[in-house]
């Protein structure tokens, strides 16, 4: 049935009279109500009331796309006796589909009621209608245009009555009542909210947000120009906005409150000065929005304005920045190349136009490689390649200097470097992106010259141009490197001129240097394929002949001394024959590391003049004794000259103590050495060997000792800080040779304090001289100094011997030491030495402490010292204090 007016639902019969009355009074209530809560309970129950049922109510719907409809039930009315069912949890936010009330959706969105006893609906709908004793019931929809905004229903549990046509037309009506409240209802709450909103936003943003009319009064400003301006909101209300403004701004402000098309919104930004509390100016930028009357004319406006006058410093500074940036581009030396987006050249700057040969204007908008064009690039920049792309082909060419052409077709080389210039956000998407890209160039042409020149002198003897020891070396090394690898075979060859020192002190240097450019020419013109020659030094030469064993090399080394044999030397008309000395090496897996190559090389040589001089000799593992032997001779004068003029010089090793809380004073070993070439030292182990050999270490320990009791005289004489341990290595000839003994004694008496002095032997030697060694350190201890049996776990029978030796301290052998953290035997080794010396009552030092993992473990096996250069290096007895 349609819904019937007033008067045709009113000759329904009471009933439908009741429901009029009570709608007449609930919604006058409703609809002046302020809010829902005030009225929708008593239109409720008045209408439940009237049409005499259990249960009234209301249920809102909401539709989205995720969720499909929803309903929630937000008021209730209830007979007397009966349940209320609006705190079940199965009608809030529940989708009538998922109850089975999808039949509910499609009428009610259609407009129709549901309506009429609970037996006939269908039975998903039957089971939670039942259970909420329900027999009849009639639910209206609520529409708001289209859409479903919910519906009232009224439940009868009593009776399953029907719903007579005029019944329902006046609920219908009373549904769409609802209705017209509800969309007052959320009118107002959408320009509450939005006024809200507005002032909420207003407040909380730093812009000044001001509104005002066409006449430019202000009827509102946000609380922020307190910040920006020093102005009270309130105190700036009703007054013009143009009073704020710098007189020659207002125009700009004036004309845009002038109107635009009728009905419209104008919408612009402008920029002006606005005066400060304090009387300055500050530079602010408006986006303005006008609201229009249909003629044109100005209702309202809305301004967003922000303090810029740290922009309009930073642009005013950016331009001043640019032309000091122009001008230090026209004076440096570095050549500055500026590209556009494109890729194309937008600026060069002087340094660059001289480079290659483009001026600013000849380059203007050209490719790069067109300007900065790379000689013999390796490919072709594409034609419409992008920045990153055209970075990449430059970087292509290396770190390093490349070569460029210039537009007069000149070479150089620069050094290239690429900046590019961003933007943080191009886009406004937030992404950051490039729009032009700056290199960097130097001309680097004359300093390629210079490098390629320093490579070769490094590489290259100066006189000979032949490759030097440094060159050969690293060629020696490759050659080993191979053999080890794939097993293949070389040979070197060391040559020794026989007759250069006889040219050189004759003739001159100048004569010498000359023949070495005679003999380097002529080797070199005698070199075969791969072979490399090289000055060694002096008048030594070396072959390095790849592929060939060592008795193939050989050969060869004939063919060059036969090459020296036809030389002919002239030097102010005298006439030389040159002759020379080979030794051959084999490189080969088992020849050893490139210096064992080289020493076994020069071996060869020695016994090659040894032989007669003018030979080759293949080398064989004899030569190496017999080089040695020669080589310890050479010390014997060098050793006895530094023995007359005190040419040795003491340095003092520090030794650790490991425990804290030990006397005080400073522990050392005294050490020795020989000034070199060049101020370098050479270490004892180069020279005591031969001093061993021929006898000379007896003298050597009694320099040692007597320049140290010295030492210890000149600091007991100016009253310097005590030392604790003063150690002194002395040779086991020394130890045998009973003058030495009594020489030593005649020193420590001098001392005032012997116990600081501390003597050390090996235990190699001590065992060697048992019986000399026991006699000795028995004097010793009879003055009170100390003995230290150094090296101590090197001889298979170290414990045997301990026993018959008294010593105090055991200096235990570096090669256990340095390997005590990865090396379980030597750590045992170490911990079983650190246990016999303590049930002994004997200390311990450590040698070769190189780290302080090792320092680590000689504290966790509880040793008392430790020696090494994890401590520091040697120092000059001299700067001890």
């Amino acid at each position: 049935m349609a819904r019937q007016d007033i008067k045709a639902t009113a000759s329904a019969g009471t009933s439908v009279e009741d429901i009029l009355k009570a709608l007449s009074i609930g919604t006058s209530a409703l609809l002046n109500a302020e809010r829902l809560d005030d009225a929708m309970p008593d239109l409720l129950q008045r209408l439940g009331a009237s049409v005499q049922v259990s249960r009234a109510y209301l249920f809102e719907v909401e539709t989205t796309a995720e969720h499909g409809m929803r309903i929630w039930q937000r008021f209730e009315w209830c007979a007397r006796g009966i349940t209320p069912e609006i705190d079940n949890p199965a009608l809030q936010g529940t989708r009538l589909a998922d109850m089975g009330f999808r039949r509910w959706e499609v009428l009610m969105q259609q407009g129709h009621a549901v309506h009429g006893p609970v037996q006939r609906f269908p039975e998903s709908e039957r089971e939670l209608l039942t259970a909420q004793s329900i027999r009849s019931l009639a639910c209206l929809p609520i529409l708001l245009g289209n859409e479903l905004a919910g519906f009232i229903g009224l439940d009868d549990c009593e009776r399953a009555r029907e719903w007579s046509d005029p019944e329902l037309a006046a609920l219908h009506t009373a549904a769409d009542l609802i209705g017209a409240a509800y969309r007052r209802f959320r009118s107002e709450q959408r320009a509450t909210e939005q006024d809200q909103l507005f002032r909420v936003l207003a407040e909380q943003t730093s812009d000044i947000v001001s509104m005002g009319d066409a006449h430019g009064v202000l009827s509102y400003v946000s609380p922020s120009i307190r910040r920006s301006l020093g102005y009270a909101p309130e105190t700036v209300l009703g007054r013009r906005f143009f009073d704020f403004q710098h007189p020659d701004d207002t125009e700009a402000f004036r004309t845009s409150l002038a109107g635009n098309s009728p009905g419209s919104l104008s919408e612009r930004t402008l920029l002006y000065r606005l005066r400060h509390a304090d009387g300055r100016w500050v530079w602010m930028e408006t986006r303005l929005t006008a609201t229009l009357a249909p003629d044109g004319r100005i209702l309202h406006w809305v301004a967003a304005s922000r303090d810029i006058s740290e922009r309009r410093q930073f642009q005013q500074r950016l331009a001043s920045e640019r032309q000091r940036a122009l001008a230090t581009l026209g004076s440096i030396a570095d050549g500055v190349i500026a590209l556009d987006a494109d890729g194309r050249v937008d600026y060069l700057n002087p340094a660059a136009e001289k480079i290659t040969g483009f001026t600013q204007a000849q380059a203007q908008g050209r490719r790069i490689d067109q300007v900065l064009r790379p000689d013999s690039p390796p490919t072709a920049l594409p034609p419409q390649a992008d920045l990153s792309r055209l970075a990449e082909w430059y970087r292509g060419f290396g770190s390093g200097p490349f070569a460029v052409v210039g537009a007069d077709g000149r070479q150089r080389t620069v050094q290239l470097s690429l900046a590019p210039i961003r933007d943080d956000d191009p886009a406004g998407d937030g992404a950051a992106g490039s729009y032009g890209l700056v290199l960097t160039f130097r001309d680097t042409t004359q300093t390629a010259a210079l490098l390629r020149e320093l490579a070769y002198r490094a590489s290259h003897d100066s006189l000979t141009t032949l490759y030097n020891r440094e060159e050969f070396d690293r060629q020696l090394k490759q050659l080993v490197r191979e053999a080890d690898s794939n097993g293949s075979e070389h040979a070197l060859c060391y040559i020794d001129l026989d007759q250069f020192k006889l040219i050189n002190d004759t003739c001159g240097h100048r004569a010498g240097d000359a023949l070495l450019k005679d003999v380097a020419s002529c080797l070199a013109g005698n070199l075969r394929g791969s072979e490399i020659l090289a000055r060694l030094g002096g008048d030594e030469f070396g072959v390095l002949i790849p592929n060939h064993g060592a008795w193939e090399a050989a050969r060869r080394a004939q063919d060059l001394l036969d090459c020296l044999a036809h030389l002919r030397f002239e030097w102010n008309d005298r006439q030389f024959s040159i002759g020379g000395s080979i030794g051959v090496a084999p490189v080969n897996r088992e020849s050893g590391d490139p210096e064992t190559v080289l020493m076994s090389a020069d071996a060869a040589c020695y016994v090659a003049k040894e032989r007669g001089r003018n030979r080759v000799h293949v080398f064989e593992p004899s030569d190496v004794d017999m080089a040695r032997r020669q080589g310890e001779m050479r010390w014997i004068p060098r050793l006895q000259t530094a023995l007359e003029v005190d040419d040795f010089i003491l340095f003092a090793h520090d030794i650790v103590p490991m425990a804290e809380g030990r006397p005080s004073g400073r522990h050392f070993e005294v050490l020795i050495a020989l000034p070199g070439a060049s101020g370098k030292l050479i270490p004892p182990g180069e020279f005591l060997p031969a001093a061993q050999r021929y006898g000379l270490m007896g003298r050597i320990d009694r320099w040692v000792v007597s320049r140290v009791v010295a030492w210890m005289l000149e600091r007991q004489a100016r009253q310097a800080p005590e030392l604790r341990m003063v150690a002194v290595n002395l040779s086991g000839s020394s130890v045998s040779d009973p003058e030495f003994r009594d020489f030593v004694e005649e020193q420590v008496t001098l001392l005032r304090q012997p116990d600081w002095l501390c003597f050390e032997i090996t235990e190699s030697e001590a065992v060697a001289n048992l019986s000399e060694a026991r006699e000795f350190i028995q004097r010793m201890h009879s003055y009170g100094c100390r003995f230290a049996l150094d090296d101590f776990g090197a001889g298979l029978s170290s414990f045997a011997y301990l026993k018959r030796l008294p010593v105090d301290i055991l200096k235990i052998d570096g090669q256990f030491v340095r390997d005590i953290c990865h090396d379980q035997v030597n750590r045992a080794m170490v911990e079983a030495i650190s246990h016999v010396a303590g049930v002994m009552g004997l200390q311990t030092v450590a040698e070769f402490v190189e780290d302080e993992s090792i320092h680590d473990a000689c504290r966790q096996i509880g040793l008392d010292y430790c020696q090494g250069f994890h401590f520091g290096r040697p120092v000059p007895l001299t700067s001890v204090t």
